[in-house]
């Protein structure tokens, strides 16, 4: 007995390019792996750029909410009542006097004292 007879194949595979076949599948599948593990890269890449991106927005945020366009930072916050607009804020500067002043009301002060 022949070793061609040994090896019983389907009468559709042909014995001469079955190997060849089965090396062209594991180079795909091959490739296949890299092109996912790529793309896992490239997705990695774009969530840490929109991280960082994210981290820096909330970090001008959080500046803009202690640093006042002046340059200074803002007086202690609270609740309670503005003393020159008469209505309730979650938030109102306690200024060193004890007056008590909403956001818009501190800016237009500080603008009109030119402090």
């Amino acid at each position: 007995m022949t070793a061609a007879r040994l090896v019983h194949f389907p009468a559709f595979v042909d014995p001469v390019t079955f190997a060849q076949n089965v090396y062209a599948l594991v180079g795909c599948w091959i490739w296949v792996f890299f092109l996912v593990l790529l793309a896992i890269l490239a997705w990695t890449a774009a969530k840490m750029l929109a991280w960082r991106a994210e981290k820096e927005h909330y970090a001008i945020r959080a500046r803009r909410d202690r640093i006042g366009p002046d340059g200074q930072p803002y007086p202690p916050t609270g609740r309670g009542i503005c003393a020159a607009c008469s209505r309730t804020f979650e938030k109102v500067f306690v200024l060193p006097s004890g007056q008590k002043l909403c956001r818009d009301c501190y800016h237009r002060r500080i603008s009109r004292d030119g402090q």
